[in-house]
């Protein structure tokens, strides 16, 4: 009696016999008939399925034959790490920007130089001789997690039993004690280096650096931001911030913001947007270019202007810290302490006679 047909989409049927199947596993192609599986090798795509099938086929025959004997469940494993490479970015990464692909490029010629069998041994060597090889911590970490996914994979695949990278470990980066702030005569700096260049959107580019200094907002913030967002009779901003928890900015309060919307509103872009930009990348790279020509600390990034706002808040005009860390939105508060500056006694004395004499 035939075997009933399932209506799996992943899932392809010999039109030869009633028995047996390919399906997908880890983006591959495997056979199957009663206990017996085999790995065809090829990708799971619409493309390869004729030759899939025709595996299937000979594979049935195979069995129909008695040539399968006892329990099988043929695993081809790589032969060496490169191979294991070329199948894993082929199944995992083959929709990968060129980023991602540069970047596991990268770490596989830091821990693997040149090709080794796959073997423990062998894997765990490499990888060791490589922890003694001088690079920056951060960089290591991020090595170390991109071989850590690939042999991950390798044993989904039942190719290892153990991840050697957890063998070996990931390393910690040393928590940071160092909070860059830029000043407010780096941040005139900042601005004017863009109101005096050359570029077709230089005008615009001052005006968001400008923005992420008086608000604080994160930059993916921004570039999400829509008119639709502004309550312009209340004066305040709807932001969707980190994990999407809404905050309102009291935009009326910053006459300088003001006058940043009020110019925006002479540019017009799809879907109401305020800004033009799409992605965080085209900021980050003018706020290098800029830093760079500057003169700045190499450390600075766009990010750095969130906590220079904070700093400006509680330092500059005042405000609480906890008032701060709402306006930043920041979850818990505790983060805004970054912001916050050692108070000596006489500035103890001075805070608490002004709340005094407010009362």
């Amino acid at each position: 009696m035939p075997r009933p047909r399932s209506k799996s989409a992943k899932r392809w049927y010999s039109a030869k016999f009633a028995n047996g199947y390919c399906f997908e596993r880890h983006g591959r192609v495997w056979v199957r008939v009663a206990d017996y599986m085999e790995s065809t090798g090829l990708l799971w795509h619409e493309a390869n399925k004729r030759e899939a099938l025709i595996y299937l086929d000979a594979f049935l025959e195979k069995f129909f034959s008695g040539v399968l004997q006892g329990d099988v469940d043929a695993v081809p494993v790589p032969r060496t790490v490169y191979a294991l490479a070329k199948e894993y970015k082929d199944t995992r990464l083959g929709q990968a920007g060129a980023i991602v692909l540069e970047k596991f490029k990268n770490s596989l010629r830091f821990h693997f130089p040149k090709d080794v069998p796959f073997s423990a041994a062998e894997i765990l060597s490499a990888l060791r001789e490589a922890q003694s090889r001088e690079l920056a911590q951060s960089t290591r970490k991020r090595y170390m997690t991109t071989m850590k996914a690939m042999f991950t994979y390798a044993v989904e695949c039942e190719y290892i039993k153990k991840n050697p990278v957890a063998t070996i470990g990931i390393p910690k980066e040393p928590k940071k004690v160092e909070h860059l702030v830029l000043k407010p005569d780096e941040i005139k700096r900042l601005i004017g280096f863009f109101e005096n260049i050359e570029d077709r959107y230089h005008d615009e580019h001052a005006l968001i650096f400008e923005w992420l200094w008086r608000t604080g907002m994160r930059v993916g913030e921004v570039i999400k931001m829509k008119w639709s967002d502004y309550d312009e009779e209340r004066g305040v901003l709807k932001i969707i911030g980190k994990g999407s928890i809404y905050r309102e900015f009291p935009v009326s309060l910053f006459p300088e913001a003001v006058k940043i919307l009020e110019e925006m509103r002479k540019h017009t872009f799809p879907d109401g947007k305020v800004w033009r930009w799409k992605h965080t990348q085209n900021i980050q790279t003018n706020f290098r270019k800029a830093a760079k020509a500057l003169n700045f600390n190499p450390k600075y990034v766009v990010h750095t202007l969130r906590g220079s706002a904070g700093w400006y808040y509680e330092n500059v005009l005042g405000l609480d810290f906890t008032l701060v860390a709402e306006l930043l939105g920041h979850s818990p508060s505790m983060n805004i302490q970054r912001y916050r500056k050692k108070r000596t006694g006489e500035d103890l004395k001075k805070a608490l006679k002004k709340a005094t004499d407010e009362r």
